[in-house]
């Protein structure tokens, strides 16, 4: 109803919505909080930052800003929130170590994990690794606490990402899709047909993805596994 209600002026760019609290973006780069009980609370980002996308998880947050710097908010049990010894962050915070790379052009999270995709086509992860579902680091690694590249993704290869609550998608250069995560031992795959992919969206448990030639949407559903290594699909 919040949003049904929505009488805010300026035109809303992004939605998105975690565990139990929504985020919202306006075309002013302003952030504001919606949840089903309280008001809209417009959310305060530290001095000079300027947000220009936004993605949830369960009980976290990231936000993108215009400079490419990635902020975090809220759980970091997982590490989430790409702090390393702090249990959560009540505000909007940089996350230092991506920071200092290659600035980011896009995020994205899962339920308790996070990835990014850096200006030179690399992508980081970081959060839970149950069933080294991130593929990062060392395997049988259960939290990985920084981002951390992708150890079978080819560097400098990718140009979207998206995540479900335990999987991770990604495309690269040759417009290849890659899937990652879920259930340990899991084999899935499916041929694209030959198209310029224009978008890749996840819900916890789904993807779509929109073809530029055809101005359609197709929809992959809950009753398929993914893998623990990618796979070109």
């Amino acid at each position: 109803n919040n949003l049904s209600e929505w009488s805010h002026s300026v035109p809303i760019r992004q939605a998105c919505w975690g565990d139990s609290a929504g985020l919202l973006l306006d075309a002013n780069n302003n952030v504001f909080v919606l949840t089903m009980s309280t008001p809209r609370v417009p959310l305060e980002m530290p001095s000079g930052i300027c947000i220009n996308s936004v993605a949830s998880g369960t009980n976290f947050s990231l936000f993108l800003s215009t400079e490419g710097l990635v902020l975090a908010l809220g759980d970091n049990s997982q590490g989430q929130c790409a702090m390393d010894n702090c249990p959560s962050l009540t505000t909007p915070t940089v996350i230092v170590s991506l920071a200092n790379a290659e600035a980011v052009a896009a995020i994205a999270c899962g339920s308790a994990h996070a990835l990014c995709l850096d200006v030179g086509g690399n992508v980081h992860l970081w959060g839970e690794n149950k069933n080294d579902r991130l593929l990062v680091g060392q395997m049988h690694q259960p939290i990985c606490w920084l981002p951390t590249k992708s150890r079978f993704l080819s560097p400098g290869s990718s140009r979207m990402i998206a995540s479900g609550a335990s999987f991770c998608l990604a495309t690269d250069d040759a417009q290849h899709l890659w899937c990652w995560g879920g259930s340990p031992g899991a084999q899935w795959n499916m041929q694209l047909p030959d198209i310029d992919m224009g978008a890749l969206t996840c819900s916890m448990q789904s993807f779509a993805w929109m073809m530029l030639d055809t101005e359609t949407v197709s929809d992959e559903g809950v009753d398929r596994s993914f893998p623990t290594a990618p796979t070109v699909v």
